[in-house]
């Protein structure tokens, strides 16, 4: 089987390539309209396929030289996004005291929030 990223980096492996995440990540995590898997990918590692609603697939771009060269990649507030809705979604709490918020742009959040209906109350402390 060979490797087609049918998707773009998100969650918390792009907020880790933004610097918006403290946690390492371990794990290239997909956003893709298919269906959840994992595999091993010889010089990359665990790879895993996560599913969102195509509706949901936007807000990505080409990724840089240094990080995920070849491949798309979520905007930080979009990876923020991702990562909320599959929290919501799956019933886990985000990590919220691992996150760098104050370099995202907040209008971008809020926007992209609204067209995923999520609730960014929940990266409030005390919310």
């Amino acid at each position: 089987m060979s490797f087609e990223p049918q998707g773009y980096v998100s969650f918390d492996t792009a907020l880790s390539a933004h610097g918006i995440l403290d946690d390492l990540v371990h794990v290239i995590r997909i956003a893709t309209a298919g269906s959840d898997r994992s595999m091993l990918v010889p010089e990359l590692g665990l790879v895993e396929w996560i599913s969102i609603p195509e509706a949901f697939l936007f807000g990505d771009r080409e990724g840089s030289a240094f990080d995920f060269p070849g491949m798309r990649v979520a905007e930080p507030e979009k990876a923020l996004c991702d990562l909320l809705f599959l929290s919501e979604t799956r019933g886990f709490a985000p990590p919220v005291h691992a996150l760098r918020l104050d370099d995202l742009d907040t209008v971008k959040l809020r926007r992209y929030a609204h067209v995923m209906d999520l609730d960014l109350t929940v990266l409030r402390p005390g919310a």
